[in-house]
């Protein structure tokens, strides 16, 4: 028994020393990149309006007029001082709770500007961005977002 407890522990080292690590990847290869961030040059929103808990800037970018594709910016000009910090949107208002239907976009830490992209129904519909404290599992702000765009008239002559 007393040899087990000497030749087990041995056995776990040798076998985390001898495995091989795990291979990193310095960056995603372009393809990927491309694929997951479409130029998103066209600026749709800007605000600084829209959130009560503390004064963020929100951005809305698309890739084209009319977009297809939208990403939201979000630059706090004051650290939340809120655990774990998650940012959703979401096609209706949330009562209370984080809506079943939420589309996670980013996390939002300090002061730093995030980016994410907002789903393919923010095209079709207006929503919501919603702070969700992951710590406390609670709704912390809620702000409208409109993203829809006016469709161009062409005009008979």
């Amino acid at each position: 028994m007393a040899v087990l407890a000497v030749v087990i522990p041995l056995v776990f080292v040798a076998g985390l020393m001898a495995r091989e690590p795990i291979p990193v990847m310095e960056q995603l290869p372009e393809a990927v990149v491309s694929l997951a961030q479409p130029s998103l040059a066209h600026q749709i929103l800007e605000a600084d309006d829209l959130w009560t808990v503390a004064p963020i800037t929100t951005r809305v970018f698309g890739d084209a007029t009319p977009a297809t594709h939208l990403a939201v910016e979000l630059t706090p000009q004051a650290s939340l001082k809120l655990p774990d910090v998650l940012v959703y949107w979401a096609p209706q208002q949330p009562a209370g709770m984080l809506p079943g239907d939420s589309f996670l976009v980013s996390s939002l830490d300090g002061t730093e500007t995030v980016r994410g992209a907002l789903p393919e129904a923010a095209l079709r519909t207006d929503g919501f961005l919603i702070l969700f404290s992951l710590a406390r599992q609670e709704v912390i702000d809620v702000a409208p977002l409109t993203t829809r765009q006016p469709t161009p008239t062409i005009e008979a002559e």
